[in-house]
């Protein structure tokens, strides 16, 4: 069931961004995947910091996701209708391929990041043939077996933190004695040392991440939606880790 839902999502965003014509269509692709990216790095520290009742904090997570992108790409729209408020003139092949070809990608983007939105809801494990298994192996997904928009986001989000968008040496990670730990960042990029792993020798894997993502949500919700996620291990004396927003 969610596979039919997931490709009649795509078909009509595809159709009304087509509609817009190729410029429309265009600069909303970069509308929803820059607010897409935006949503995905300020949701965590807004549901932390938002708190209140139990019912609204089994919510937070999913409620600031949505209506973080839904602000930012209707904030971005609205802004590109004012800079450029006239269409573009352009011979009828590039414009209908500009139109259904942007339309479709902004189609494919929109689901992944609505997909993604469901690994943070309140909802069940798995429900309406949803499963945060889908998409582990290749083929996979939740898209009918053969592809997982909701992995691909978070891998782009993920790349997109550690590459153009990184931080700079402000997450250098170490211990009391100057030691550098880690210098990774980034969203979903927690190493070892963050989750207090250790290797076969006994040492922390100070270097290696260790994406956890589907994992945490997915036990979040296998253990009631309202459940704390584990926190982190609490870092050796006088070592400094980066808080706030991933990039």
């Amino acid at each position: 069931m969610i596979d039919l839902i997931l490709l009649a999502l795509w078909g009509g965003v595809t159709y009304f961004v087509a509609n817009e014509g190729a410029l429309g269509a265009v600069t909303t692709f970069f509308c929803v995947v820059l607010s897409g990216l935006l949503a995905m790095n300020f949701f965590e520290p807004l549901a932390e910091a938002i708190g209140g009742s139990d019912f609204l904090r089994e919510r937070a997570d999913v409620i600031c996701l949505l209506g973080l992108f839904a602000a930012f790409v209707t904030g971005m729209r609205l802004a590109c209708e004012q800079i450029a408020p006239r269409l573009l003139e352009l011979p009828a092949p590039a414009y209908h391929g500009l139109r259904w070809v942007f339309g479709a990608a902004t189609g494919y983007v929109t689901m992944a990041i609505l997909l993604t939105a469901l690994h943070v809801s309140p909802l069940p494990r798995t429900f309406l043939g949803f499963a945060p298994e889908r998409g582990f192996s290749k083929p996979g997904g939740n898209l009918f077996d053969v592809d997982a928009p909701d992995r691909r986001w978070l891998a782009f989000t993920r790349y997109v933190s550690l590459n153009p968008l990184k931080k700079g040496g402000g997450n250098r990670l170490e211990d009391g004695n100057g030691t550098l730990l880690n210098t990774l960042s980034g969203f979903d990029n927690r190493t070892g040392y963050g989750w207090d792993a250790v290797t076969s020798d006994g040492s922390h894997a100070a270097t290696k991440s260790m994406p956890s993502f589907v994992i945490r949500y997915a036990d979040r919700r296998a253990n009631g939606a309202g459940a704390a996620p584990a926190a982190p291990a609490a870092p050796a004396p006088g070592a400094q880790r980066s808080t706030g927003p991933a990039f």
